[in-house]
């Protein structure tokens, strides 16, 4: 055997060797895909996940929108929820607001109910003077009632304007001595014989006492004295059916019906129903 017959040989068992050995491989390492392969599949996936799409990216698709239709959902309640809030704090504020007013109005009222009735319906009044003593002093104060049927006997407060004391509009306490239909006699009488009146008093015969008669009947009052003065008016009286005849308790020192004439309904303010202070016992 020369040499290059050996030479021949040993080649010819080398690439035997090699493709023995290619062939005895594993099998998985003939299996593993080259870098090539893994190109080649991973076009074909875009592919597929571009042609035909699977099933659970729909099954996301539809959680997304039902997650997108509950978020839509709470919010449409939120803003129904805001709205409802809103709604009643304005209905709140209304009612408040309402209330306020409802305050305000019967406040309103109240003052002028009150205003009213001591202005109006209940007036105050201060005497001035000494025309009503002894039953009254002077800056005697008390309130009358303006709605009073004048009667009898009643403290009232009066209105002449021009016929007293040449005033006008100005205000004046005194009795009503007549009422309509009433006659009324004012006189001085004198005595032959000792007379006692009814408060005790005792006057001398000869002495001039002045009287008043209603109807015929001599005035017999407990708030007044017939005795101590020297002049007072005389005169006779018939009352008409809107006349009233007035005077003051001190009959020596009252400008009343007597010098003025009867007076009428309209003319008299209101009736006095009590006095806080200056008014006598008796």
């Amino acid at each position: 055997m020369n040499i290059d017959d050996i030479m021949n040989e040993d080649i010819e068992g080398t690439l035997t060797g090699s493709t023995v050995e290619r062939i005895r491989l594993p099998e998985e390492e003939r299996k593993k895909p080259s870098s090539d392969d893994y190109d080649e599949e991973y076009d074909d996936y875009e592919e597929a996940d571009a042609e035909e799409p699977g099933e659970e990216p729909e099954a996301d698709a539809e959680e997304y929108d039902s997650e997108a239709d509950g978020e839509s959902d709470a919010e449409s309640g939120d803003e129904e929820e805001d709205g409802e809030t809103a709604e009643g704090e304005t209905e709140e504020r209304k009612e408040s607001v309402a209330k306020s007013i409802f305050r305000e109005i019967t406040f309103f009222l109240c003052c002028f109910a009150i205003t009213y009735a001591i202005f109006y319906v209940f007036p105050p009044y201060r005497v001035s003077g000494t025309s009503m003593n002894e039953t009254l002093d002077d800056k005697a104060f008390g309130f009358g009632f303006r709605y009073a049927t004048p009667e009898r006997e009643d403290i009232v407060i009066v209105n002449t304007g021009d016929k007293q004391n040449g005033t006008d509009n100005a205000n004046f306490i005194k009795r009503v001595i007549g009422i309509p239909g009433d006659v009324i006699k004012c006189v001085w009488e004198k005595y032959d014989y000792t007379v006692t009146l009814s408060d005790g008093t005792v006057i001398p015969a000869g002495q001039q006492v002045y009287r008043v008669y209603i109807n015929g009947v001599m005035e017999d009052a407990p708030y007044t004295n017939y005795h101590g003065g020297t002049y007072a008016p005389t005169g006779e009286w018939n009352l008409g059916q809107d006349e009233y005849f007035v005077m003051g308790d001190n009959r020596f020192g009252s400008h009343d019906s007597r010098i003025i004439g009867p007076i009428k309904r309209d003319e008299i303010m209101c009736t006095m129903m009590f006095f806080l202070w200056g008014k006598h016992s008796r």
